[in-house]
């Protein structure tokens, strides 16, 4: 028998280009299928109208912005593919084209910080009932007080007062000064797009990623298909309208386009590709729990001043606590827990001796949360960190201070991060 010659073709398409073979021999032709992957379609389902991807218990509050991280997990896997973010809608709702296209354009927003584009379209295709929804999953899972059992579109009683809770707390949360008046206006759709951002990105920290491994297409990294293409080949049959009103990730190749650029057509009507679909699992939130200080002041001398406090802070996040409200454990060493922590990039926990707002000396300083993490475990950071001495007191509280004098952070002997429980 000849020599069988193999030739592997890469099927793009349906159109497979011509394959030139040898005269008189024996030819193996093996049709390869490119290989996309998929979140579990209909995982970013959307409210009937609505642009505005948020979690609501009709969804069992499951966070649809997870689906993203996953779909930034599985690029991991392949160097070479991008995601393509595409918005779908069903044929009943009105303008099903923009409407598709606002919401792939909503997700791109908060993946790439556009904060100004999301609030248009929160603007444009949301309403009160999406926002006062996910300020009730705020107050179920991230700590927040602005509960809402009953989201409605029309402003109530009750929703006013969780859109006035949502303020204070963002106030606080992220040291800002936006209105609290219980109107859900383009400054407050700001503050929920900060909110969702730090959804994001803690669930990036913990899952070890960066914004820098969010690759999207570079010709057409999101866009809208309207209602027109539920019967293509690559395109789930959903039972009802309900499973249509959604946006599809696709991680693919570029070069499994043929050289074109992702539309509906390359990537769900002439395509061949085999579909790979993860369901991603069912996360709340990213994580919110305790984080516990104790510190070891290293002396035997009289309590420690009340006055003083401690700041736990990073971006979009801080909390100060007082020595007044710290518990002593066993080892003697002086507790104090900080309720309700995201995750976040980095973290500076900070020293205010005298109590009067000035916060000189850093005990952490720019610790990431993957390292701070490690330390807990470990149970132990050595004081330090530099930053400016502390003054003396002011001859106002002179007095008080030799009568309760505590060491400086330098010569404190440990100062020890715990977390409590994770959320989830």
């Amino acid at each position: 028998m000849s020599e069988v010659i193999e030739h592997r073709v890469l099927a793009k398409n349906r159109r497979v280009g011509p394959i030139e073979l040898e005269p008189g021999k024996h030819h193996r032709i093996i049709i390869v299928r490119p290989e996309f992957h998929r979140v579990e379609f209909g995982c970013l389902r959307y409210r009937e109208g609505s642009a505005v991807a948020l979690p609501r218990e009709a969804n069992t509050w499951r966070h649809p912005l997870w689906a993203v991280i996953e779909s930034i997990r599985q690029l991991q896997f392949s160097p070479k593919r991008e995601l393509s973010i595409v918005g779908h809608a069903a044929p009943s709702e009105p303008d099903p084209e923009a409407l598709s296209a606002d919401r792939a354009s909503g997700i791109h927003a908060i993946v790439t910080k556009k904060r100004d584009a999301w609030v248009a379209i929160a603007v444009r295709r949301g309403s009160l009932e999406d926002i006062t929804s996910y300020f009730h999953y705020l107050f179920e899972f991230r700590g927040f007080s602005c509960e809402c059992v009953t989201p409605s579109s029309e402003s109530t009683p009750e929703t006013q007062a969780s859109v006035h809770a949502f303020q204070s707390d963002y106030n606080v949360k992220f040291g800002a000064k936006i209105d609290v008046d219980g109107v859900c206006g383009e400054q407050t759709l700001g503050a929920v797009f900060d909110t969702l951002r730090q959804d994001f990105e803690g669930w990036l920290v913990q899952e070890e990623l960066s914004d820098l491994d969010v690759r999207l297409s570079n010709s057409a990294s999101h866009f809208g298909v309207g209602a027109r293409l539920f019967k293509a080949d690559l395109m789930p049959k959903p039972a009802a309208d309900d499973n249509r009103r959604v946006v599809d990730l696709i991680a693919h190749n570029p070069e499994d386009l043929d050289g074109d650029s992702p539309s509906a057509e390359s990537l769900y009507v002439e395509s061949l590709a085999l579909i790979e679909e993860t369901t991603p699992p069912l996360r709340h939130a990213y994580w919110a729990g305790a984080v516990r200080v104790w510190i070891d002041p290293g002396h035997d001398g009289d309590e420690p001043p009340s006055r003083v406090l401690m700041r736990l802070q990073g971006e979009g996040y801080q909390a100060d606590l007082s020595l007044a409200d710290a518990t002593e454990d066993a080892r003697h060493h002086l507790c104090l827990t900080f309720e309700n922590v995201p995750i976040l990039p980095s973290y500076d926990l900070l020293l205010d001796p005298h109590g009067d707002g000035t916060f000189h000396q850093p005990l952490l300083s720019d610790v990431g949360w993957q390292e701070l993490r490690r330390g807990a475990r470990e149970g132990v950071y050595e004081p330090g960190g530099g930053g400016d001495p502390i003054p003396p007191a002011s001859a106002d509280n002179a007095e008080e201070d030799d009568e309760l004098e505590l060491p400086p952070p330098e010569e404190w002997s440990h100062v020890g991060v715990e977390f409590g429980h994770e959320l989830y």
